[in-house]
């Protein structure tokens, strides 16, 4: 799955043999690069894979790449684990744990180098240095590829904030288009609500206005409301608000063509 900088995202099936999969990865970055305007992408985010960053480095050489903050926080101490890099104690695997997480949250790069050494006592213990060659060689290397969780989650949580605006003002801001099947009326109505409403509240307006829509209908006029009776149904229509008891006005909370008969033919 990729995603280009419009947030439109692109699902590209490949078969990756591992053996070549710098190669995959470059066919699949160029087809990418092919359809989008790649040229002003800033930042890449990978996962846990550091292999693929050599590759996306020399395809984006604009852009900066940064590691997955969730991976790291569920890489490392999974890689602690690993055999290959040798067996700790369950006491030191603990404090290794902590030194971990002081790593991933580190606040500066003093504090991370302070952390680090820390680490390193710890993994050398025995005169075992896997663990500690393993992390400096594919960690400690990527200083620069890092960066606070919560500066990450800060500028999440702000485009999110504008989508969700946007989409919002799409969605109930008044419209001020004309549509050329309206009538007048409806044109009106759609200068004040949006689009979507506007579609909704059409085919109650077009069976109002039918010229004997009405007379297909049994009325009772009380005080207070109206009653409109057809093929066993009932709709009571309040006369204050005009809202009906069908499903339509009870719901969006409109006048129905139940209401807009009744008025209408007061009218005539």
């Amino acid at each position: 799955m990729i995603m280009n900088q419009f947030g439109n995202d692109q699902t590209i099936q490949h078969s990756v043999i591992e053996r070549n999969a710098d190669w995959h990865m470059v066919k699949i970055v160029k087809h990418f690069q092919s359809v989008n305007d790649w040229e002003q992408m800033t930042v890449i985010m990978v996962d846990k894979d550091l292999n693929e960053i050599e590759v996306l480095k020399r395809m984006s050489p604009g852009a900066r790449i940064l590691l997955c903050h969730f991976h790291v926080i569920k890489w490392l101490p999974s890689a602690v684990r690993n055999d290959k890099y040798g067996t700790y104690a369950t006491e030191v695997l603990k404090q290794i744990d902590f030194c971990v997480a002081n790593l991933v949250y580190s606040k500066s790069e003093v504090e991370l180098l302070q952390h680090a050494n820390e680490f390193k006592v710890l993994a050398c213990r025995g005169g075992r240095d896997e663990l500690w060659t393993y992390l400096e060689e594919n960690w400690m290397d990527s200083k620069q590829i890092a960066m606070s969780m919560k500066q990450c989650l800060e500028a999440v949580i702000r485009y999110q904030r504008r989508r969700e605006d946007d989409y919002a003002t799409r969605l109930s801001m008044p419209g001020t288009l004309r549509n050329i099947n309206y009538v007048e009326e409806m044109n009106q109505l759609l200068g004040m609500t949006s689009e979507w409403l506007a579609g909704m509240f059409e085919t109650e307006y077009k069976f109002a206005t039918t010229c004997d829509a009405i007379t297909s209908y049994t009325i009772d006029d009380q005080e207070l409301h109206i009653i409109l009776r057809r093929n066993g149904r009932a709709h009571r229509v309040n006369k204050f608000d005009w809202i009906c008891s069908c499903e339509l006005s009870a719901i969006m909370k409109l006048p129905c063509r139940h209401a807009m008969m009744y008025r209408k033919s007061l009218l005539n």
